[in-house]
This record gives C-alpha cells, structure tokens and sequence, in this order.
C-alpha cells in the first residue's frame, strides 16, 4: 500500500526539453514522405535526359560563360558526357531515395550532385531550386528509411529500422516551411505587389492559358491573386500549425498551388509544397490512413513511449546544429535590409530570400569595348551579347548588377586576349530598365569601365538609384479607387498594343543612341 505504480512513475519529458525533443513519435509521415518527394525529383531528374539531354545543353554549353555565385567562382562545368554520367547517377540516387535502397548515400549523393548542378550558373536560379537544395540536405540526417524502405527489410540494424524516430525530425521541417512561407508572404508588403504589380502585366500575356484567357486576364483578377497570395502566404503558416485550422490551411495550400501550376507553370514547386503539408499533421496521419487499405497491410501503432530518453553530448550536438540552421534560415532573408534603395531594383539581397514571383524587369543593354590600337588610335566597338551568351543568360544578366559585373570582366578578358602588347581594353555598358511598370529608366551607369570593376560589392556604385513610385502610378493602390462602377469598363486586361510596342522599340534606339554619343565624347576626350 502506499506504493505508485511503474505506469505512474513513469515520468514524461518537459514540452520543448531536449528529451521531448527526442521522444519518438510515429514514423510514418517520414516514409510516405522520402517516397513522394524522391519521386518528384525523380522526375525532375529525369527531365534532364529528355530529348537527347537537350535541357543540359541549353543549361550549362551554350554559352562561354557561366555566371557564379560569390564564394563559388571554383564550380566549373565538366565535359558533356560527365555531365550525362552526373544527371543519371542523380536518376539513380532519387530512385534509391524513393525506394529507401542505400538511403543514407543516395540521399548525401542527391543533395550535393544537385547543389553542383543549382551552383554552376547563376542565371539558373529559382527559389524552389534552392528549397531542393535546402530539403535534400535536411534528409541527410532524417531517418526516412527506418520504416517501409528497402534498408529497413535488408538491413534493419544497419538501416535503424523501427516504427517510430525522434519529435525533432518533424518540427525542424515544419519550422523551415513557417520560415519560407512567413518571408514569402512579407516580402509582398511592398509598394508594387500592393497594386496589383507585376500580376497585372503576366496576366495579359497572349500565349498564356488559352483556355480561361477570359477569367485570368482581368484586373480584378490581377488584385484578388495578389492579395489574396499575400494573404494566404503571411496566414497558412500559423493556420498549418493550427489543429483547428489545418485542414483549411491544407485545402487553401492544395488550391494556391493549384492555380499557380495552371497559370505560371512553375515546375515542381506546387507540387514539393503540397506533398510538404505532410508535417503539419500528427505524425501517425499517414499510418491511420493507409492501415485500412487491405492490400497493403500496414500494421496500426499504438501510443509511442512517453518516457524520457537518455541524452548525450551528441543529442545535444544535433540540437544546437538545428537551431543554428533555423537562425540561419530565418536571418538570411533579412540581409537585404542592410541596403539601401529597393532590393527589386538593385537585387542586393534578393536571393536565397524567398522572394518569388515579384518583379518583373524589361531591360534594354547595348554594350561597348574601348581599346588602343599599336598605332596609338583608340577604337569604340559595339558587343554583341548573342556571340557570347545564351538568349536566357542575356535575359538574366541585363537586370542583375552581379551578372553584369561579371560580364565586364568576361568581355574584358576575351577582348584582351585579341590584342598584342600590354594594350588595354574598358568595357562600357548602357541599360535602361523597367520596372513592375514604373517609368523606364538609366539602371547602370554609361562611363564606368566595368572590365575593371570589383566582383561582390554590393552596392554597385554603378548602379542608377530607382526613382519614387510616380502619383498617377499611386491610384493603382484600391484605397486611391473610386468606388464606383468604373472599374467594369477597365477590368479585362488586354496585351500591350503595337503602338506601345513601336514606342518602347523607339525609347530603346534613343538610350543607344545616346550612349554611343557618350561614349564617342568620351574618345574624343581623350
């Protein structure tokens, strides 16, 4: 008598302790997870292969340059057929992954062949791209195989295999899409997004869904998607973490997902978040549901032990490696606050930032080398881009200050290499851009040389300030509207007329023409 028995001793870990942190819940989220995110990259993969590896091709060799990202300026393409020995082992490594064969090498095999390929061109960089890197290398170290994988039937010891795997394992991954989705949704609290830019001009693009051209191409509907994205991104993160309110956060995340896949057509993404929404049930959902299909026949798990676990120096280490993952994750986007002017424009700290689908940025370039000859005459040459890059760098590289920068040094390089002696060679460049339908604009200064300049210093000094937001532009905000039945006669949106487009070709000849007058009084200068 007086005696508490072993089930009421039995103490349970502190919430948010290192030892709840480390108590098992169930592990099935994790392998239906491992299983429909390898075969979303098994098809992305595979993309690669298509048509004769043209995708690899038009990727990374037609071109002679490959734009790095700082730090990784050592990343160089290899010869075409490694690279086709590099896109099947990745084939190989996300079909591995899919099945839980040899998990832990094919899973560090994928992360870092994909984090080679997303680094070798920066002209090539998409946020989800970068969610893939990021994702890949967090299931590393998550145990995706200790349940309904191949490892955990041929090498159970080896392979971990068990039921359940440590609470950590889903709130780290929950904690990094709150993170992408929180920024996501910040982000769009700008003075363009909040008028409806740059939805409103995608929306009237002619070759987009042909079948609905009637719905989408309105302005209306160009402000319910901007709003209601903003919405959904600043709200679906708490909602997800909701019980009450996770199955709506789910419905409007399939919904979002959906209908950016139908109107943009941004690849893996929406399909990579959906199947995300995974972690934010209880982890045992997955099991519940597939334990009545007869046919497979998944065994129910009772209740996970709720004793405390024994921790060690290396528990803890993994503990604080997680937190300072999160930090930064959660500081990096942050970065570009350290700049002046608006990162749209300038581009300072817009990667890596979860800053999606927020600019649009027409850009015109013409570019200029500037060499003495051995007789001492000085000779003024127009570039053409289209002789040494590729259609889509040029698209990229005409509003990206980094991309520019390292065009200078490039055609400062080749132009060189062309000439006797110890002649030197300025590369000069002139681009006007337009931003989100503001005014059109100087984006880089004509008389910096910029063969010369210095690579990663944000800032660019040669870099045009935007100007402010004009006020005719300001009544687009829906609280300058008024409110009447006016706004019928301009909803449907209509592609630009070819008027306007006569005017942007003739506001395009006249900034190069103007430079080329520059640059001509720079030579007679000297």
């Amino acid at each position: 008598p007086g005696e508490a028995s072993p089930e009421r001793t039995e103490r349970r870990p502190a919430k948010w302790s290192p030892g709840w942190l480390w108590a098992h819940t169930d592990a099935s989220y994790l392998a239906v997870f491992r299983i429909v995110w390898g075969l979303i990259m098994l098809y992305e993969m595979a993309t690669y292969r298509m048509s004769a590896y043209q995708k690899v091709r038009a990727c990374w060799y037609n071109t002679s340059l490959l734009f790095k990202f700082a730090g990784f300026e050592w990343v160089e393409a290899p010869s075409m057929l490694t690279m086709k020995m590099i896109v099947l082992v990745l084939i190989i490594a996300a079909a591995c992954v899919t099945l839980g064969f040899l998990y832990r090498v094919a899973s560090v095999t994928f992360a870092i062949g994909f984090a080679y390929l997303f680094l070798l061109d920066q002209t090539l960089y998409l946020n989800h791209f970068y969610l893939v890197v990021v994702m890949s290398f967090m299931l590393v170290i998550l145990p995706c195989n200790c349940l309904w994988s191949v490892d955990a039937w041929l090498f159970p010891g080896i392979a971990g295999a068990a039921p359940t795997a440590p609470r950590w394992c889903l709130l780290l991954v929950r904690a990094e899409l709150v993170i992408v989705y929180g920024f996501a949704g910040i982000v769009k609290l700008n003075e363009d997004w909040l008028r409806a830019e740059p939805l409103r001009q995608w929306l009237t693009q002619e070759q987009t869904y042909p079948g609905i051209k009637w719905l989408v191409a309105r302005e209306s509907t160009a402000y319910i998607m901007s709003y209601g994205g903003l919405i959904y991104d600043l709200a679906v993160g708490p909602m997800l973490l909701s019980r009450r309110w996770r199955s709506l956060g789910v419905l409007l995340t399939a919904t979002f997902h959906f209908v950016n896949k139908l109107v943009f057509n941004i690849g893996i993404f929406p399909w990579m978040m959906v199947a995300s929404t995974m972690f934010f049930f209880k982890p045992s959902m997955p099991r519940a549901v597939l334990c009545h299909a007869p046919f497979l026949n998944v065994d129910p798990l009772g209740r996970p032990p709720a004793s405390i676990p024994s921790m060690s120096f290396w528990k803890y280490a993994v503990l604080v490696f997680m937190a300072l993952f999160l930090v930064q994750q959660a500081v990096t986007p942050l970065r570009n606050m350290a700049y002046e002017g608006d990162v749209a424009w300038n581009e300072d700290g817009h990667m890596f930032s979860w800053r999606m689908k927020l600019r649009s940025k027409l850009c015109d370039i013409t570019v200029a080398t500037l060499q003495e000859d051995s007789d001492g005459e000085l000779h003024l040459d127009e570039v053409n881009l289209k002789d040494h890059y590729s259609g889509r760098q040029i698209r990229k590289l005409v509003s990206r200050p980094d991309m520019i920068a390292q065009m200078g040094r490039h055609l400062q390089r080749v132009h060189q290499s062309k000439t006797s002696g110890n002649m030197t060679v300025e590369v000069y460049a002139e681009v006007w851009c337009e931003l989100n339908g503001r005014p059109y604009q100087r984006f880089v200064k004509p008389q910096h040389d910029l063969g010369k300049e210095e690579l990663w210093q944000s800032p660019y000094p040669w870099i045009e300030q935007l100007q402010p937001l004009p006020d005719v532009l300001k009544r687009d905000y829906p609280w300058n509207f008024e409110w009447n039945f006016n706004w019928l006669e301009r909803d449907p949106l209509y592609s630009a007329p070819f008027e306007d487009m006569l005017d942007r070709g003739g506001r395009a000849q006249a900034m190069v023409d103007r430079a080329w007058e520059f640059w001509e009084s720079l030579v007679a200068s000297r």
